[in-house]
């Protein structure tokens, strides 16, 4: 059984022309963005034990994803996960992010 499992993830984001049209939207209801399609189906599993790397080109998702994963943004979608990530900056390597995992009770 994989201790960390994601299936169908997927991230979008409302994109302005302007800051004010966030108000115009919500006031006149007419829809005054653009969708802008991060993520999508991103699905893997990591078995106990296992390590995950992710690797990619700029502007790939890679921090996207990870921040997903720990709570910092929420998906479009929805996703579970068996284990509490925490998600820490390592300046010392060079601003590599690090993962780490700790289990909780489901």
């Amino acid at each position: 059984m994989p201790r960390i499992s994601v299936n169908n993830l997927h991230k979008d984001f409302r994109i302005y022309e302007r800051p004010q049209d966030r108000l115009v939207e919500l006031i006149l209801r007419r829809p005054k963005h653009k969708v802008y399609h991060v993520l999508s189906d991103i699905s893997f599993a990591v078995a106990e034990g296992k390590s995950l790397g992710i690797i990619g080109d700029n502007g790939a998702g890679k921090s996207t994803l990870l921040k997903l994963l720990v709570g910092t943004l929420q998906p479009t979608g929805k996703f579970q996960l068996g284990v509490r990530l925490l998600l820490y900056w390592s300046s010392a390597l060079g601003s590599i992010l690090s993962l780490l995992a700790e289990e909780i009770s489901i």
